[in-house]
């Protein structure tokens, strides 16, 4: 007589913003079918399942090294017959922020950007258009229902785990490059240098085992947020004395 057991394995993604009912109702369901499944949780924030880690083992995926993504990038480069420079496959790793998704992500976008590479070859991040577009959107109009969209746009980029500071330099390029006013332009960069200085000191603070990763990237997002209604907020301002100033002239000539 044979006696076959057969298990199941189930993941879950994103199990840390489930809410704290959901979180024990699979915590109940645990200790009443423990034998029958494998459960898996994956997530970025394992403080918030405190109900689960009496029940489950708690293992941390440390970020790749350099060195392994410089290694699955030159794997990659191998299987699709495309020529990687070390160097290259060097610049890409370090702009990607030790995240290994973006960085291939990167590699794809500055591919199909140019090929072959050249040593001078610009490193794209593969969001171009994306933020190209908030920056579009963020001159042609200002009010809170776009501030709304363009929340949504960024949280996208949070789904991803794309680098803020990647995200916030390349959006403040992109609406210098809208502007042509230099005051505008000027106006722009002090704000950026500003909330720069912002988030930098907010890192150097929050050194430590008490801050997490995802915490400090909330808090960057923050900023880009902030940043982006005070530049809506004064654009539109500035915008709004043109055109009286305008008016007014067409009305002296008259």
């Amino acid at each position: 007589m044979y006696i076959i057991y057969v298990t199941t394995a189930i993941i879950f993604y994103g199990v840390d913003k489930l809410s704290s009912d959901a979180i024990l109702y699979i915590k109940w369901l645990l200790e009443r079918y423990n034998v029958c499944n494998k459960i898996f949780f994956c997530c970025s924030d394992a403080s918030k399942l405190q109900a689960l880690k009496t029940t489950c083992t708690v293992v941390q995926l440390l970020p790749p090294s350099r060195t392994e993504i410089i290694k699955v990038l030159k794997l990659i480069a191998d299987k699709e017959e495309i020529d990687l420079p070390d160097k290259l496959a060097e610049k890409i790793t370090d702009a990607s922020k030790k995240n290994l998704r973006q960085a291939i992500r990167s590699f794809e976008a500055t591919w199909l950007k140019h090929y072959p590479f050249t040593e001078d070859q610009v490193i794209l991040n593969g969001w171009e258009d994306d933020i190209a577009n908030i920056a579009k959107n963020m001159i042609e109009e200002q009010g809170p229902k776009l501030l709304y969209i363009i929340r949504g746009k960024l949280q996208n980029l949070v789904e991803h785990d794309v680098s803020p500071e990647l995200i916030f330099q390349s959006l403040a390029e992109e609406v210098m490059k809208r502007l042509d006013d230099e005051t505008f332009k000027s106006r722009v960069h002090n704000l950026y240098a500003e909330y720069s200085r912002i988030d930098e000191s907010y890192l150097e603070s929050s050194k430590g085992p008490a801050h997490t990763r995802k915490s400090t990237n909330a808090q960057q997002y923050m900023r880009i947020e902030e940043f982006i209604a005070k530049f809506m907020s004064y654009y539109k301002t500035e915008a709004t004395k043109i055109m009286q100033q305008e008016n007014e002239s067409r009305n002296s000539e008259i």
